[in-house]
């Protein structure tokens, strides 16, 4: 039996790329920063960070890290070279890619995605995914319902043409062992067969079926590639219109729109791609985010209802679920069932992505909200041991720790999380903070002013405002005024509103007071993060 051919891709899950999509083939391909033959925008990534090997012979990728300054990360954990199973991930500084190798010749492999059972009885410490919804499903028929999921998103449709009985789904599993028997010149046969009746007949009302709209997405792809963005946007906005059914032109639309910072087309594209008979599900993620960050909260509030839809009753994805629960940790301000959340969360720890610290992190946040610290502790590190430089995850532990006044916990975990992300200016504040309130002003000084020299061209930089502020109250407090009223001069003229009113500013300059005369050293609270919000954040006594 001839082995079917792979064809592996990686798909970015978390950062500035999400949902991006690339396709290796034979061969080596480089990835970097700035060199290779695959760009990715990212700043920790170096300029050429790893080499992916794709044997197609063999079957095989693999992946060597070209001596990055940040390293690789394979599934969590560091490493110089490997090689790389499908559903494995791999991390380049901020960028999470999900490895998938599967058959090219095989476009429509049917593989069988069956709901989960009704819980009348649920095990003990199992959680099932049907209850993410708010209403009860109906009753339904002894034999299961199930439900086929192909890799082509246009088959990710929730109408009843999708759905199978056991007798069918028996008829189509033995259809492809068949198939996948035969000669590999009998199945060449097969399609060249079924192109050709397409080609001679057609398809019913969609004359456009093989060179129709979606293959026409590729000549506003060549058209930005060229440099002709007025031309590539207009063959976009008129493809959009005139084919709002086409749910798989839509996402691309929308996805085109969104880069383009046009937003409005981007979430009517993304409205259509997840609306209507074959909705993509995680078109209705990549909506509510836009609409959130649009300014659009109530709209996205109505959307959710929809995600919500999709996540209680299928088509179920690993996309899906991992999409949604970033887009939860991402945006407190949605108002969601924090008990459909752990389910959520429990789901991707034990199914969908048991291998990633996605679902930890949501049912981390989840118990911060709900003010249960010391269980979203334990579950911060039964995360961590899968993805110990999670920024989300060191970051999110500082402050839980900072909030239990556990201050030599706040600063190991600081110290891990600086060594994770060496440029992170929020990491170097909170450390500053943690020192000034030991009133370990010289130990605070240098963090400080590696932002500023950092951020030095970034004056709105919120964390360059701060560092300016807190330099200027370190200054303030070890009897330096004149160079404490600069730094503060210098936030306030920045719009930090608290350097404005620091009394080293104020009218009666006291310059020349004697420390007794001036006011005392108070504790300064730290950024807020998400197990505090900015009215609650701790204060870190001295």
């Amino acid at each position: 039996m001839d082995r079917p051919k792979l064809q592996p891709r990686l798909v970015v899950i978390e950062g500035k790329d999400k949902g991006k999509a690339i396709s290796l083939r034979n061969g080596t391909s480089i990835m970097g920063r700035s060199k290779g033959d695959v760009i990715i925008e990212d700043p920790r990534i170096s300029r050429s960070h790893v080499a992916m090997h794709f044997d197609e012979k063999v079957g095989t990728l693999s992946f060597t890290d070209l001596k990055s300054l940040n390293g690789t990360l394979l599934n969590g954990q560091p490493a110089e070279s490997g090689e790389i199973k499908d559903g494995d991930q791999l991390q380049l500084g901020n960028t999470l890619f999900d490895c998938q190798l599967r058959p090219d010749e095989w476009e429509a492999s049917i593989s069988i995605s069956v709901r989960p059972p009704e819980p009348s009885a649920p095990p003990a410490g199992e959680v099932s995914i049907s209850h993410i919804g708010s209403e009860p499903e109906p009753k339904r028929a002894s034999a299961r319902s199930t439900r086929v999921a192909t890799d082509s998103a246009a088959d990710v449709g929730d109408d009843e043409d999708s759905e199978f009985n056991e007798e069918e789904l028996t008829k189509l599993a033995k259809f492809r062992q068949l198939y996948m028997k035969m000669p590999k010149r009998a199945r060449i046969g097969i399609w060249t067969g079924a192109l050709a009746i397409f080609v001679l007949w057609g398809l019913p009302g969609k004359e456009e079926a093989l060179t129709g709209a979606s293959g026409t997405w590729s000549k506003v792809e060549a058209l930005e590639k060229q440099g002709q963005p007025d031309e590539a946007f207009a063959m976009a906005e008129e493809l959009q219109k005139a084919n709002p059914e086409d749910q798989q032109l839509q996402m691309k639309a929308a996805e085109y729109f969104e880069r383009q910072g046009r937003y409005d087309s981007a979430i009517n594209s993304y409205t259509l791609a997840s609306h209507g008979k074959n909705p993509i599900p995680v078109a209705t993620v990549k909506l509510i985010s836009l609409l959130l960050r649009s300014g659009k909260t109530d709209q996205a509030q109505e959307e959710l209802g929809t995600l919500d839809g999709f996540l209680r009753n299928g088509p179920y994805s690993k996309e899906l679920f991992t999409e949604s629960a970033q887009l939860f940790i991402d945006n407190k301000q949605l108002k969601h069932s924090p008990e459909k959340a752990l389910i959520l969360a429990k789901a991707l720890q034990k199914e969908f992505a048991p291998g990633t610290a996605i679902g930890y992190k949501l049912e981390a946040q989840v118990l911060f909200q709900e003010k249960r610290n010391d269980e979203a502790l334990a579950v911060i590190e039964a995360g961590l041991k899968l993805a110990p430089q999670d920024e989300w995850l060191l970051e999110n532990l500082a402050f839980a720790k900072l909030s239990l006044k556990d201050l030599a916990g706040a600063e190991e975990v600081i110290r891990k999380w600086l060594e994770s992300s060496p440029q992170n200016s929020k990491a170097r504040l909170v450390m500053a903070y943690l020192r000034f309130n030991e009133k370990d002003y010289a130990g605070a000084l240098p963090y400080t002013q590696f932002i500023l020299e950092a951020k030095q061209n970034e004056p709105n930089d919120p964390y360059y405002k701060e560092a300016l502020y807190l330099t200027g109250q370190i200054y303030w407090n070890r009897e330096q005024p004149a160079e404490a009223a600069a730094f503060l001069k210098r936030a306030c003229e920045v719009g930090y509103e608290p350097g404005c009113k620091h009394e080293a500013l104020q009218t009666g300059d006291r310059s020349t007071a004697t420390p007794a005369e001036r006011s005392p050293a108070e504790p300064i609270t730290p950024p807020a993060s998400a197990p505090t919000t900015p009215e609650n954040s701790p204060e870190v006594t001295q």
